[in-house]
């Protein structure tokens, strides 16, 4: 009888164990992505999307602005994943401009940290 509850006791560890580290499932893994500006001008839009779609989808800065020097972080819906960037200076901020500060073919990892630093 002993040896049966501490077979069921080791179980139910191991489960609630394995529910409290996710499993190992990528869906709860998140990556966080930094812009930096160290330009002399404002940051009015910041995209960035999987180097595999065909559109920039919505800006990051939303209504904010990232002003010269300044940073801002969000957290990307996917990682283990091919990304593309770009910070625009213009106002109304335009993804397609070739003023534009671009980078491409960024992989980021799950769970790190990735800087994208936004240079004259």
């Amino acid at each position: 009888m002993k040896t049966l509850q501490i077979t069921i006791l080791a179980i139910v560890l191991a489960a609630t164990l394995a529910a409290c580290s996710g499993g190992g499932d990528s869906e709860d893994e998140k990556a966080t992505f930094v812009v930096l500006n160290q330009t002399p001008f404002e940051i009015f839009g910041v995209w960035v999307s999987p180097s595999s779609d065909d559109e920039w989808g919505d800006d990051r800065l939303g209504d904010d602005t990232l002003s010269p020097g300044g940073s801002t972080s969000f957290s990307l819906d996917e990682c283990d994943v091919t990304y593309d960037m770009v910070a625009s200076p213009l106002n109304p901020p335009d993804p397609n401009s070739q003023t534009n500060a671009f980078g491409f073919d960024q992989f980021i990892d799950c769970n790190s940290e990735f800087t994208f630093t936004v240079t004259e």
